[in-house]
């Protein structure tokens, strides 16, 4: 479904001319940049936490899961700023047109 959702969001984005649909794409990239430490986290911490679980250590899973946790929510919150400060300076990453650039920041 989140597929399909991307899908038909890409077809309407396509339908407001080239500077948007490239924007959108210069957009999706700096997504899909931004999480890739999350899903590293999700995974490492998952493996980690069950194989404590499993070992009878429950205080170190639940330590090691805020952990995670405050990691997690430390890179998101500076993703964040960086994107709604400075989101023209990293769509400047992938694009070199203004046009472009605006649009991916917008």
């Amino acid at each position: 479904m989140t597929q399909l959702s991307f899908l038909a969001l890409c077809a309407f984005v396509n339908r407001l001319g080239l500077e948007a649909s490239s924007g959108y794409g210069v957009a999706s990239k700096i997504v899909n940049f931004a999480m890739l430490v999350p899903s590293a986290l999700m995974q490492s911490m998952a493996s980690f936490v069950s194989q404590n679980v499993g070992a009878g250590n429950p205080k170190r899973a639940k330590q090691s899961m805020f952990t995670g946790i405050g990691v997690g929510l430390a890179f998101g919150c500076v993703v964040f700023a960086l994107v709604m400060l400075k989101g023209d300076i990293l769509a400047g990453f992938f694009s070199t047109d203004a046009a472009v650039i605006q649009k991916g920041f917008d």
